[in-house]
């Protein structure tokens, strides 16, 4: 196991979650322990799972740290994903490479990519939390474990693989055989694909013109909370992964799209308890229907709307109101172009944050047939 030097933003030090967990556990060192994984990790955030070996890199000092505890307790609040391969266990932060601008001569990873429901499953346990009604024992026991039945390569064809992996194929150029591995399996998806429209150039849109017999979106369960959403959002994304999709009407894709944008709204603006109701939704379906789908659009609007001095009640001329409502930056057309448009990464065509992390999968979704009247 090798330690690297890595970045440490200043927030990590008053990060409510991993104080918490912490103090459930009675070990004050949590956040100074899951630092130290960092420094452990390869450059995908994988490391391997021995609590002894990261004790004696980490803390070798703190004779009665039980490190054993620490993971677990990472990995039942959802910071960290536990998986098996064969008879090795490993490790994984799924959001290490959203915080570290890593050397290009580092060396890639060699441990094998994380399961497929790896990343559904933590953004929904970290994200929406639910870990601070479990008590000390159910953090510090063994946690959910993701069980690989072989060994997944950065080649694999799996698509959930690769939103798991979620980094650029331009990295592994240099790597001969890494590239014939490649070049072997876009021969393979061509030849399963052949007769098949292209994706989009956008990564932002959604939707692709496939044929194939239309698939039921899985309902929301009780109410329509962003928790709610993010469950039938992970439900898709497994499918999806799993090839047990059959593919999604135009009308259901934008479903699902409005559902993403009212939960990135939700947790931007700090409304975490505010319900999709059909209001909201049918707004949100308008946008869509107007922009051809463009969710990355709708996505940076909110970003947008929160810079707005204006819109946060920031503006000396304003009467210090905040207008954050799904009505004010969904107004219309124009209100989204406008919002948009004040985000360098849109302005520039970058894909959304959150497109970058779901994007593999969500090009997956195949919209099937014409949109039902």
């Amino acid at each position: 196991m090798i330690q690297r030097a890595r970045g440490v933003k200043p927030g990590i030090f008053t990060h409510w979650l991993l104080w918490h967990v912490g103090q459930r556990i009675s070990q004050p060192l949590v956040a100074y322990c899951f630092i130290g994984i960092w420094t452990c990790c390869d450059r995908r955030g994988r490391f391997d799972w021995k609590a002894d070996e990261l004790k004696v890199r980490i803390a070798p000092y703190h004779a009665n740290l039980n490190f054993e505890h620490v993971l677990n307790a990472l990995a039942n609040a959802g910071f960290i994903v536990k998986y098996r391969v064969g008879a090795k266990h490993y490790g994984w932060i799924p959001s290490f490479t959203d915080h570290q601008h890593l050397n290009g001569r580092e060396s890639d990873s060699n441990r094998p990519l994380p399961p497929s429901g790896a990343l559904p499953w933590h953004e929904e346990r970290l994200l929406l939390g639910g870990f601070e009604a479990l008590t000390p024992e159910d953090l510090t026991a063994p946690p959910h474990e993701f069980v690989v039945a072989q060994r997944v390569t950065d080649a694999s064809p799996t698509r959930g693989a690769r939103v798991a992996d979620a980094w650029s194929t331009r990295e592994a150029h240099g790597n001969p055989e890494r590239e014939r591995e490649r070049e072997r399996e876009r021969e393979r998806e061509e030849e399963l694909t052949s007769g098949a429209d292209k994706p989009p150039a956008d990564a932002n849109q959604v939707a692709l013109a496939v044929p194939a017999p239309p698939a039921n979106l899985p309902p929301i369960v009780g109410q329509h909370t962003v928790q709610a959403l993010t469950v039938r959002l992970a439900r898709v994304l497994e499918d999806v992964s799993n090839g047990a999709h059959a593919g999604f009407a135009k009308d259901q894709l934008h479903r699902l799209a409005a559902g993403m944008v009212f939960s990135y709204w939700a947790m931007t603006m700090g409304h975490e308890k505010s319900i999709f109701d059909g209001k909201r939704e049918r707004r949100l379906l308008a946008r869509l229907k107007e922009n051809g789908g463009d969710v990355g659009e709708l996505l940076y609007a909110v970003d947008g709307a929160k810079r707005d001095d204006y819109l946060m009640g920031r503006d000396p001329k304003s009467d210090g109101r905040v207008y954050d409502g799904i009505e004010t930056i969904f107004r219309d057309r124009s209100q989204v172009e406008r919002l948009a448009a004040t985000t360098k990464g849109f302005r520039e065509g970058r894909v959304h944050k959150l497109l970058d992390k779901y994007g593999d999968a969500l090009r997956g979704i195949r919209e099937a047939g014409d949109e039902p009247t």
